[in-house]
């Protein structure tokens, strides 16, 4: 996951969009529109710094589809960069035109530079498509990794928080399998955050039950179904405990009440929706999971056993290959509490 910073260009001005038109069908004094509205420059975080991407401007050509992109770019370290132009037909909601005819100051190898001019060839990519909501998004990339993602100790129970960066993310259900609040699919803005690195384990909550003295909120509301059969902890006298073998694996049978609690005793809060489905997105975007759009056994724990996953209930933390590449990634297994 690179650094990303981004600039939304015209504030200003009027003309934010261009038209996409039919030279046959509309006349040309409608032609001559702005098109850029967002600019991305993607760099390390660090020694390293981002391009910076300025000065952008689109204008469809008259009598024409041909739309001309002009813009700035300079990276402060003199890194060459890549360069790639992503198109919007909803005002920027998802950028998901499928334009690929562009020519010019566009692609690998792109310097420091005034004035570079690219050409997308709207005919050829939406011969048949007309409207006033296109926007476009310049990508400048220097090709640099980040360093390691920031990561926190949290003392009360020891857990590793792994830092979320700034930035925007494609929120919803890409596949058209899930509720009908899950669409559509739209961008969403977040603040740096930190979220646990992996689940509260049984261990941990029963640290949490002894010192916190009981199973009920200041309110009366249970926190842990204790009497379930599925729960892997139990009561021994006055002390909570975890089931034999079950002490690094995650707690379950715990209510909203009893994670809010659990949140407040260590000092942080729950994840809002969008917090938890943009960690549990790894930085990639339209996947069904972290790693991609299939799962097997071999890559994670659930219903019934396979492959690597041998345990036919909820496993150890970091115990499947999808596990340590979702710490690459962005640096978490499954998520708990945010700070």
């Amino acid at each position: 996951m690179k650094h990303r910073t981004f600039i939304h260009l015209g504030v200003q001005r009027f003309d934010l969009c261009f038209y996409l038109i039919d030279k046959f069908t509309l006349p040309t004094t409608t032609l001559l529109l702005l098109a850029i509205v967002v600019v991305w420059a993607y760099a390390q975080e660090g020694k390293n710094r981002a391009p910076v991407v300025s000065n952008a401007h689109a204008q469809q050509r008259e009598g024409t589809r041909l739309v001309d992109i002009t813009y700035d770019v300079k990276d402060p370290d003199g890194d060459a960069m890549t360069v790639s132009v992503q198109i919007s037909s909803d005002g920027g909601k998802t950028f998901d035109v499928p334009a690929k005819t562009f020519s010019g100051d566009i692609g690998p190898g792109i310097i420091s530079g005034k004035d570079k001019h690219i050409v997308w060839d709207a005919g050829a990519d939406a011969p048949h498509t007309l409207g006033s909501n296109y926007q476009a998004k310049i990508i400048a990339d220097d090709g640099v990794e980040d360093e390691p993602t920031p990561s926190k100790i949290r003392q009360k129970d020891g857990m590793k928080m792994r830092l979320i960066p700034t930035g925007e993310f494609s929120m919803g259900d890409h596949h058209d399998v899930g509720d009908n609040d899950e669409k559509p699919v739209h961008t969403v803005y977040l603040d740096a955050y930190y979220i646990d690195e992996t689940e509260v384990t049984n261990e941990q909550y029963c640290a949490f039950l002894n010192d916190y003295g009981k199973n009920q909120d200041t309110a009366g509301h249970e926190l842990l179904d204790i009497d379930d059969e599925d729960c892997l902890i139990e009561k021994v006298g006055d002390t909570y405990e975890p089931k034999s073998g079950y002490e690094e694996h995650p707690v379950i049978q715990v209510s909203w009440h009893g994670a809010a609690a659990y949140a407040q005793w260590v000092g942080a809060r729950l994840p809002t929706e969008a917090e938890w489905e943009k960690s549990a997105r790894g930085g990639l975007v339209g996947k069904k999971y972290p790693w991609g759009d299939d799962i097997t056994h071999d890559d994670a724990n659930y219903w019934g056993t396979g492959g690597r996953d041998i345990w036919s209930r909820t496993s150890p933390r970091w115990q499947l290959p999808a596990q340590r590449l979702r710490l690459i990634r962005y640096g978490w297994q499954r998520l708990g509490v945010v700070r």
